[in-house]
């Protein structure tokens, strides 16, 4: 949905403020019921924030790429002196919390009373992303919303916004349904000493861990894994401290996701109590080390 406020907040802002909190709590219940909430990140430019709701942890933010070489654009007060697929609009915004890119300019469909309207911003770039859900659950009604931001943020394409050295999946709608079709894997414990990316990434070697040797675990889990560990690698090969920190802060943010995700798994007991705690520890052991 094309949902923003003037309000931006650096990471997730689930108990920034009270109207965050009460943004929060409105997506995490209808989460909990089956739906999930695509917000557009926001087209204030900014390489550090998004607008709320965007970032509260469990919608689904959704920034902008370009969706073909259209040459130099100026568009919502700034400026791609080049476009080219999957470049990220310099209107998006964009920082740890996002989850998830899709073609936003230009984006040609219906208008309103009648007609098309052809138009850009990360409001068109959210619809894309809840459409290609919309299609998934169809193809796989039984898909649980976990299951489906998963299979989204599962893409084999990753795009890294240069303003800040972040990387983010690009929707790619046929390989999401490919991963939600596709089992589940597991893999074992391993000892772990160091601490730095290094170090956090030795630990997510032992996800899920042994405690869930003979469980299924909620893909959400894996993909918010998957997510921290191809932010830690590439905080292994930054060539500037400020873009490891970067890195690392949005591994530690893809971490804590996936710890929410554990405990709303022991809520709804979808997987065994000790198996949920034994998940939440691993990755509380994993972001304490990606420092």
């Amino acid at each position: 949905m094309s949902l923003g406020t003037n309000a931006r907040f650096a990471g997730t802002c689930d108990t920034a403020t009270s109207f965050t909190m009460a943004f929060a709590s409105a997506i995490d219940t209808l989460r909990a019921r089956g739906t999930l909430t695509f917000v557009s990140s926001g087209n204030d430019g900014s390489p550090s924030t998004l607008e709320a709701p965007a970032c509260v942890a469990s919608a689904i933010a959704v920034g902008a790429t370009w969706d073909a070489n259209l040459g130099s654009q100026t568009f919502l007060g700034c400026t791609d002196a080049t476009t080219a697929p999957d470049q990220i609009a310099c209107f998006t915004n964009s920082d740890t919390a996002l989850d998830l890119l899709a073609e936003g300019a230009y984006i040609t469909a219906t208008g309103l009373g009648g007609g098309q309207s052809t138009y850009g911003g990360t409001s068109q770039a959210s619809p894309m992303a809840a459409a290609c859900a919309a299609d998934l659950l169809q193809a796989v009604p039984a898909a649980t919303p976990d299951a489906l931001e998963a299979a989204l943020e599962t893409s084999p394409t990753h795009v890294t916004d240069a303003r800040n050295g972040l990387s983010f999946p690009r929707l790619d709608c046929l390989a999401a349904l490919q991963t939600l079709a596709a089992p589940s894997t597991t893999t074992t414990t391993v000892p772990c000493a160091p601490g730095g990316a290094a170090g956090a990434l030795c630990v997510l070697a032992g996800f899920p861990s042994a405690a869930c040797a003979s469980v299924i675990v909620p893909r959400g889990i894996g993909a918010q894994v998957d997510r921290a560990r191809a932010a830690l690698g590439a905080a292994q090969g930054a060539t500037s401290v400020r873009r490891a920190r970067r890195l690392l802060a949005q591994a530690r943010a893809r971490l804590a996701r996936g710890r929410k995700l554990a405990r709303r798994a022991e809520r709804k007991a979808t997987v065994p109590a000790a198996c949920a705690s034994a998940l939440e520890a691993l990755l509380a052991d994993a972001a304490s080390r990606a420092r």
